[in-house]
């Protein structure tokens, strides 16, 4: 990653503290596309740095394509799904690899915001 970059500080905080992950070898792919699993990912590892505290519900939801999403992301999927922050897309698909579109981060925001400050 170019330090020269007006991004650089904003990745150096959120990977100095647990927020985002690079792509391994101290390279980060700032330009690259989001995976679904990889906003999930870094959207629970914020509520970790932040200490949100949300109620959480008793059901564990099991989506159609479940057995793509990788092990690495299942539990933030599912923790999310748990709360309300993230949903799957229809025919009860969660779509892992897929790419996430602004609308998706805008509403699991907006979920994450709502659900914090009730």
């Amino acid at each position: 990653m170019d330090a020269g970059k007006y991004y650089a500080p904003f990745i150096a905080f959120a990977s100095e503290n647990g927020i985002v992950k690079g792509l391994g070898a101290g390279k980060f792919a700032p330009n690259q596309d989001v995976t679904r699993e990889e906003m999930a990912q870094m959207i629970a590892n914020f509520m970790k740095y932040a200490g949100f505290s949300v109620a959480e519900a008793d059901t564990r939801h099991t989506f159609r394509d479940d057995q793509i999403i990788s092990a690495w992301a299942l539990p933030a999927i599912q923790q999310l799904h748990r709360y309300g922050i993230i949903n799957g897309k229809p025919d009860n698909q969660f779509d892992a690899k897929g790419k996430v579109t602004r609308a998706e981060v805008a509403k699991v925001i907006s979920n994450l915001i709502e659900l914090s400050v009730q």
